[in-house]
């Protein structure tokens, strides 16, 4: 696998799952009138999430600094589309965090991974697909060697057959070879109930039963 997503990896295990899955309560005015909120439920946090996975890759590279000759880790910086054939009515996009040189370096050499986080459990297609088109604008017209779409709190079995659905999509729209390719470079890394996973987007398929049929 690549150094650099090996290293992200291995950052994103370092991070607790405390930071991306926390308990909270639907009536916190209950405290104020001393009463015990009935309900509680578990608040996705993505900022603080990334945040603190920004803080652990940056350790990590400090202690790999002779692979990283130059390059930073960017975190929501912002992104112009160049041409937009995906996101209607969006004229830019903000990843949440990027590994490169600088924002005013467009050198291939230097633009290394692009990364979007999912904290939140009721995923959709359309939702994921969303942060699938960044991820494959940003490798198409940013030159980004390396995608990775972080999903947390959401099982990994129904997030794969979403993966699955969005990836056929995308290729309708767009050249399918060409999209195929990109594939192999782009990773999903999953955090659910303590379970972690990383896999590339070229594994993750539809059931033969489930693939749908074009004339």
């Amino acid at each position: 696998m690549n150094k650099y997503i090996t290293d992200l990896y291995e950052a994103f295990n370092n991070v607790c799952e405390e930071f991306y899955c926390t308990e909270s309560v639907r009536q916190p005015e209950a405290f104020f009138d001393g009463r015990i909120p009935k309900t509680t439920f578990i608040q996705q946090t993505e900022l603080q999430f990334s945040a603190e996975l920004y803080s652990e890759w940056r350790q990590i590279i400090k202690r790999e600094k002779d692979d990283y000759h130059n390059l930073k880790i960017g975190f929501e910086v912002s992104k112009k589309f160049i041409d937009n054939i995906y996101i209607k009515d969006q004229e830019s996009f903000r990843p949440d965090l990027i590994l490169h040189q600088s924002q005013i370096d467009f050198n291939p050499d230097f633009q290394k991974i692009y990364i979007e986080v999912k904290a939140n459990h009721n995923l959709s297609t359309k939702k994921i697909m969303n942060d699938i088109k960044k991820i494959v604008l940003a490798m198409t017209q940013y030159k980004f060697e390396r995608g990775v779409f972080i999903c947390l709190n959401c099982n990994i079995d129904r997030l794969k057959v979403l993966i699955a659905h969005a990836k056929v999509k995308i290729e309708q729209i767009n050249n399918e070879e060409e999209e195929t390719n990109l594939w192999d470079n782009i990773y999903l890394i999953s955090g659910f109930n303590n379970h972690r996973q990383i896999i590339r987007f070229s594994n993750i398929n539809l059931p033969n039963h489930l693939i749908p049929f074009h004339l």
